[in-house]
């Protein structure tokens, strides 16, 4: 029987959360979908783990063993590639999901003809606490996907990340739109160019994806210089969009998700991650954004940044360290 659904899930170091992870995707009420777990070189026992599944449901697991640490987007690549399913979906090796979740995605996917189905969220933690993951209402968006639609998700997202969807196989691979390799925030990359080539999409509004808050991820790190890879990708994507003809058609939704993501974010991290904020780095984001788009805050969209984004980017075009005692009196004044 073919899969409907092939169901990508990177592992890493994740010994002590996979079974939770497998064990919904195996609980699922859809029983005709092909779970690809990719070992991305994980040093502990995840692999061993993944044997012992392999043996037990031989028929719903294909394993990938990769040799080489590819992060999430070179595992989800590899996966793509062996999928053999009409969609494809992507689980995080510590989350966990709805018995009912590929089931609803994949109907409405059919029942509505949609290249991108999504659905919401919930957020975990260690102290088991549970919360809905909030989110800006997306079922207005649902339908077919004209150009003010994709502005708007351009511009207000489609969190969080690539999980909680499935997409269309044809539309990944007609497309070549690949995960950035061996860096980390791959989904700020991937996420925005598959919306903006879809011709079709639904939303599914009910829970049905749990995302757990791992504090001891690289990403949640305090001190990571992985942070920085965010510069990197947002680059790559600015280059994507000029390449790809995209830029011109979206330019002013595409350079204000650059100014939130590249300069508002990459400052936030760099002054609430670091002891010591990494200054060096801080004058060449405020080079690349003086360089790249010198007229950024007359861009139509800038009004939708808070008073404190705005006057953050402003006090950082002046001085950075001017920027940075001010913004850090408004993050003391929060946490009291």
């Amino acid at each position: 029987m073919l899969a409907k659904v092939s169901v990508i899930v990177p592992i890493y170091n994740v010994e002590q959360y996979l079974h939770r992870c497998i064990d919904s995707l195996i609980a699922q009420t859809m029983v005709d979908i092909e779970i690809i777990l990719v070992n991305d070189a994980s040093p502990d026992r995840s692999m061993d783990i993944m044997l012992e599944y392999k043996k037990a449901y031989p028929d719903r697991i294909i394993i990938i063993d990769s040799k080489e640490n590819m992060k999430q987007g070179g595992a989800r690549n590899l996966g793509i590639r062996a999928a053999t399913s009409e969609y494809i979906g992507f689980v995080d090796s510590d989350d966990w999901v709805h018995p009912e979740m590929f089931r609803m995605l994949y109907e409405t996917a059919i029942n509505k003809s949609a290249d991108i189905v999504s659905c919401n969220a919930y957020r975990a933690n260690s102290d088991s606490e549970i919360t809905p993951y909030l989110h800006r209402d997306l079922t207005s968006l649902t339908g077919e996907m004209s150009d003010i639609k994709k502005e708007l998700f351009l511009i207000y997202g489609a969190s969080p990340g690539v999980v909680t969807k499935i997409y269309k196989k044809s539309l990944i691979i007609d497309n070549q739109i690949w995960f950035p390799e061996k860096l980390f925030y791959e989904d700020n990359f991937w996420g925005p160019l598959i919306f903006l080539h879809a011709r079709s999409y639904h939303h599914v509004n009910e829970s049905f994806y749990y995302y757990y808050l791992n504090l001891n991820s690289t990403i949640t790190r305090q001190e990571s210089h992985h942070h920085f890879d965010r510069l990197l990708i947002e680059i790559m994507k600015l280059e994507t969009y000029k390449k790809i003809g995209l830029f011109d058609k979206f330019k002013d939704a595409i350079e204000f998700s650059f100014i939130r993501l590249y300069y508002i974010n990459s400052l936030h991290l760099a002054f609430t991650r670091f002891k010591n904020p990494p200054f060096n780095k801080i004058f060449e984001i405020r080079k690349y954004m003086k360089d790249e788009f010198p007229f950024y805050r007359e861009n139509k969209y800038f009004h939708l940044f808070s008073k404190v984004e705005q006057v953050l980017t402003g006090l950082n075009d002046v001085s950075p360290y001017k920027a940075y005692e001010w913004y850090k009196t408004i993050i003391n004044k929060n946490v009291k």
